[in-house]
C-alpha cells in the first residue's frame, strides 16, 4: 500500500517530500545523521539534490570503511562518484570527486587487497583526476596506492617513482604523520632492492616519527596502521642484518598493537608480515598461530590476497611439523594461487621455501628448477632482498644431490656469502658460511671450514632466536678439537 501510494504521487511532489525529510533529519536529528548518513544521502538523492547527496554518500562511505563494512563503503562511495560524473566539473567539484576517488581506493584496499585490479584502477583514476593538482593530502594517498599495488606485484621499477614522489612531498613536513608513511614505503622499496642499510635507515625514521595516538586514524587513509607496518618491515630488515633480538621485540610489539586496535586490514597485514618474518627465522612454533589466525580472518571476510598467503603459511607450517607430502602439495597449490593472482611480494621467500620442501621430499631436480626460475624472474623484477638465501639453498640442494662433485655447491655458497657481505646481511652470511663449512669438512678441508666460519660467527652470541649461532659455535669447537688430536 505504501508503494502504491508513493508511486501515485507526482515526481515533483515526491522530490519535495524527500527534501523535507532530509532537511528535517539534518536539522533536528543530528545523532541519526551521524550514525546513518546514508539515510540522508538517499533522501537527498531522491529529491534530485546532487551536491548534498554526494556529500552524505561520501560520509556514509567513510563511516562504513571505519566500521570495516567494506562492501557498503564501496557501494556508498561508488554512488557518490557516479553522481559527481553528472555534474559540470567546477574546480571545487573536481576536488571533491578526487577525495571520493581516494576514499574509494582505500575501501578497495581493505576489501580486495593492495594489488587487486579494482584497487589499482581506483588509484589510477584518482591519479588522472589529481594530475598536477595542489591537493597534497590526495597526492599522498594516490602515491601510496600506486606504490602499494606495485609492491604487491613485486615490480621494483614501478615502486620507485611513487615512493620517491611521496618522500619529496613530505620534505617540508619532516615530522608529520605522512612523513612516517613516506619513509616507510621508501624504506621497503630499498629493502626490496637488497639495500638493507638504506632500507633500515628509512624504516627507523618511520618508526621514530610514529605517534600511537596521533596516527591512529591514518589506518583508514593508508590501508593499515602505520606503526604496525613500520614495525613488521623493520623487523624483516633487521633479522637478516643480525639484529635478531630487536626483530623479535618489534614483532611482539606489532602483535600487541594489532590486538589493541582491532582493525581488520591491520590485522591481516600484520599477521602475514609477522609470519613471514618467522619463516625467515625458520621458527615454526611462532609462525603456526600467526598463519592460522591470518587464514581464519581472511576466509571470514573473503579477502583473496590474504587467503593465498594464509594458505601458503599454513602449508609451510604443516610441512615443517611432520607432514612433508601433504605440506608440499598444499605449498604448491598456494604458491600457484599467489602467482595466478599476480602476487609478486615475498615471492623470493615463497619460492625458496617451496624449493626446500621439494628437495626434502626427494625432488632435487624440481627444487633446482624452482630456484633457477626464481633467480631469472627476480633479475627481471629487481627483487634482490633474498638472493643470498636463494643461492645458499641452491648450494645445499646441489651438495645433497651429488656430494661427490662439490664444486657447483661450493660456488653457490661462495656466491651467497659474497651477496650477504655486500648487503651487510650477517645472519644470511652465517647461514651460508655454515653450509660451506660443512661442505669443506666433509671433503677433508677442516682449515678452510674454520677460515670461512670464524669471521662469519664473530660478534654473534647464542640466542634461541637464531639457533644457527649455537650450531656454528659447536661446529667450530668440534673442528678445533679434531685438529688438536
Amino acid at each position: 500500500m505504501q508503494d502504491t501510494a508513493y508511486e501515485s504521487l507526482l515526481k515533483s511532489r515526491r522530490q519535495i517530500l524527500h527534501r523535507r525529510i532530509a532537511e528535517t533529519l539534518r536539522e533536528k536529528f543530528p545523532d541519526v545523521v551521524e550514525a546513518e548518513p546514508e539515510l540522508v544521502a538517499h533522501h537527498f538523492t531522491q529529491a534530485g539534490l546532487a551536491e548534498p547527496a554526494i556529500e552524505y554518500w561520501g560520509k556514509a562511505g567513510d563511516l562504513a570503511l571505519r566500521r570495516s563494512a567494506f562492501k557498503e563503503a564501496i557501494a556508498h562511495l561508488g554512488k557518490a562518484i557516479e553522481m559527481t560524473e553528472a555534474l559540470t566539473g567546477s574546480e571545487e567539484q573536481t576536488s571533491g570527486r578526487l577525495r571520493l576517488q581516494v576514499s574509494y581506493g582505500n575501501a578497495m584496499i581493505a576489501a580486495h587487497g593492495h594489488g587487486a585490479p579494482e584497487t589499482a584502477a581506483a588509484f589510477r583514476n584518482a591519479s588522472e583526476l589529481g594530475a598536477g593538482g595542489a591537493d597534497l593530502q590526495a597526492r599522498f594517498s594516490i602515491n601510496y596506492g600506486l606504490w602499494a599495488a606495485a609492491h604487491v606485484h613485486g615490480d621494483l621499477n614501478a615502486m620507485r617513482e611513487p615512493a620517491q614522489a611521496f618522500l619529496r612531498d613530505v620534505k617540508q613536513q619532516s615530522h608529520s604523520p605522512e612523513a612516517g608513511v613516506a619513509h616507510r614505503i621508501y624504506g621497503v622499496t630499498q629493502w626490496v632492492a637488497g639495500d638493507f642499510i638504506e632500507g633500515r635507515s628509512h624504516l627507523e625514521k618511520a618508526l621514530a616519527i610514529f605517534n600511537p595516538e596521533r596516527d591512529r586514524d591514518l589506518a583508514f587513509r593508508f590501508g593499515q596502521d602505520v606503526g604496525v607496518s613500520a614495525m613488521v618491515y623493520l623487523a624483516i630488515a633487521l633479522w637478516p642484518l643480525g639484529e635478531v633480538e630487536r626483530a623479535r621485540e618489534l614483532i611482539d610489539a606489532a602483535t600487541r598493537r594489532i590486538a589493541i586496535l582491532g582493525h581488520l586490514a591491520t590485522s591481516t597485514f600484520g599477521l602475514m608480515h609477522s609470519a613471514m618474518c618467522e619463516i625467515i627465522a625458520r621458527n615454526v612454533d611462532s609462525a603456526a598461530p600467526l598463519a592460522k589466525a591470518l587464514s581464519s580472518v581472511a576466509h571470514e571476510h573473503g579477502i583473496a590476497l590474504w587467503i593465498g598467503f594464509g594458505a601458503f603459511l599454513e602449508a609451510w607450517v604443516e610441512f615443517r611439523s611432520g607432514s612433508p607430502e601433504t605440506g608440499l602439495l598444499n605449498m604448491r597449490r598456494a604458491a600457484a594461487l599467489l602467482q595466478q593472482d599476480g602476487v609478486g611480494a615475498f615471492q623470493p621467500l615463497v619460492r625458496t621455501a617451496l624449493a626446500e620442501a621439494e628437495a626434502r621430499n626427494g625432488e632435487p631436480e624440481a627444487a633446482l628448477a624452482t630456484l633457477d626460475q626464481a633467480l631469472e624472474d627476480f633479475a627481471r623484477t629487481g627483487q634482490r632482498w633474498f638472493d643470498a638465501e636463494i643461492h645458499r639453498m641452491r648450494g645445499d640442494i646441489l651438495f645433497e644431490k651429488d656430494a661427490a662433485n662439490p664444486d657447483p655447491a661450493e660456488e653457490a655458497f661462495l656466491t651467497a656469502i659474497a651477496i650477504a657481505q655486500h648487503q651487510k646481511t650477517r645472519s644470511f652470511e652465517l647461514r651460508a658460511a655454515l653450509s660451506l663449512a660443512k661442505l669443506y669438512r666433509a671433503t677433508g678441508r677442516g682449515a678452510d671450514a674454520l677460515a670461512v666460519l670464524d669471521p662469519a660467527l664473530e660478534g654473534f652470541a647464542p640466542t634461541p632466536e637464531f639457533p644457527e649461532i649455537a650450531e656454528a659455535g659447536e661446529f667450530v669447537a668440534t673442528i678445533e678439537a679434531s685438529a688438536r688430536q
